[in-house]
């Protein structure tokens, strides 16, 4: 019960600072505001907690969101532009998602294990009719990731996640949370140090160098 209250303190917290920062423009105001009300009545960490139960997982108390001020910084370091098709494995409720669509513009894909996240995330997307974003539920090392342009691993881990890197297109970027890449072909173009709701850390942009 504690982690439940203390997860809708963040989360309100979070809504605050969105509020702030990007209800200027009415279009993502209106968005953002069908988004959280259809998690009025339910918690997105007891929700996560259920499905790992389902699957028999471990480790059942993983669940956080990227907050919007400090993915918007990550986007800009990152170059993130309305010709990319940008990818977010483990995308949770899809909040960055739908900034993504919203404010870019750009193709965007959302990839969740959890059913209710990725079923209310294509509700909505189709009620303001995002067409160029989409959702799937899916487990992470079953997508295909040749396609996208810019890559978000918010809940990476190289010994735990199998993902094939080694058709990426020169110039992909990939975007990782703790921890960095160890795989070839990979420049480290940036490093981001910051807050999430369960602390200080780093982000980690990566770019794909194919040799000639």
């Amino acid at each position: 019960m504690h982690l439940f209250f203390k997860t809708k303190l963040a989360l309100w917290k979070e809504q605050l600072r969105t509020i702030f920062h990007f209800y200027r423009k009415p279009q993502f105001a209106l968005l953002d505001l069908a988004f959280g009300l259809s998690y009025l009545f339910s918690n997105p960490f007891s929700l996560c907690r259920k499905t790992m139960q389902k699957r028999g997982e471990k480790e059942i108390h993983a669940y956080g969101e990227t907050p919007l001020v400090v993915w918007k910084k990550i986007a800009e370091l990152a170059k993130i532009g309305p010709d990319d098709l940008f990818l977010d494995l483990g995308c949770g409720r899809g909040k960055l998602c739908f900034w993504i669509a919203s404010e870019i513009g750009c193709r965007t894909r959302g990839v969740d294990f959890v059913p209710a996240f990725v079923r209310r995330g294509s509700f909505l997307a189709r009620l303001f009719r995002l067409s160029h974003l989409e959702f799937k539920e899916s487990a992470l090392s079953d997508i295909a990731l040749t396609e996208a342009s810019v890559i978000y691993l918010y809940t990476f881990h190289p010994e735990e996640e199998r993902l094939d890197f080694s058709e990426l297109a020169s110039g992909t970027r990939v975007i990782t949370v703790s921890e960095k890449l160890a795989e070839p072909n990979f420049e480290l173009t940036a490093t981001v140090p910051v807050q999430f709701p369960w602390g200080e850390t780093e982000v980690f942009i990566h770019r794909v160098l194919r040799p000639e």
